[in-house]
């Protein structure tokens, strides 16, 4: 999953040859484009906001028991969030990862939204949540009609 979503992978335990950049003091230049959440204006950004993202992506996998929380996941798929199911837990339990998957497939077909595997293996799983649509030519994940195609 760390290497689809471009992130160190924090299992790896090989000591990295490339030096950790400085801390950087709040109101100190930085090279990059990036913003600081840590700086107390987005703080206050946040508190001024009047309408908060309602929208979230979740990151799902089985628990202690080998299941999925199917309730739960339905109910952030109807709010609209995007839910990221991951199975890699289950890679000696076949059965068990293909029940998961069936329940899955069950449910975006009940709800009527598509199902999508991120990985060859088929244990990185992506359901999109209620008005959310995903270019499969762009290969772009978007909220409501912004990804559409405009029609004259």
């Amino acid at each position: 999953m760390f290497r689809i979503l471009g992130l160190p992978n924090p299992r790896d335990n090989s000591e990295s040859e490339v030096p950790l950049p400085a801390p950087v003091q709040p109101g100190e230049l930085k090279r990059t484009s990036f913003h600081d959440l840590g700086e107390a204006k987005w703080t206050k950004w946040g508190a001024q906001n009047r309408h908060p993202p309602q929208r979230a992506v979740r990151y799902v996998k089985p628990d202690e028991m080998y299941r999925l929380p199917m309730e739960n996941i339905a109910r952030r798929l109807v709010s609209g969030d995007v839910v990221l199911v991951d199975l890699s837990p289950l890679v000696h339990m076949e059965a068990q990862r293909t029940a998961c998957r069936r329940r899955l497939q069950s449910l975006a077909d009940e709800m009527e939204i598509p199902s999508f595997t991120l990985d060859h293996d088929e244990t990185l799983l992506m359901l999109p949540g209620s008005d959310i649509r995903v270019d499969t030519t762009r290969h772009e994940l978007g909220v409501g009609a912004d990804l559409l195609p405009e029609h004259d």
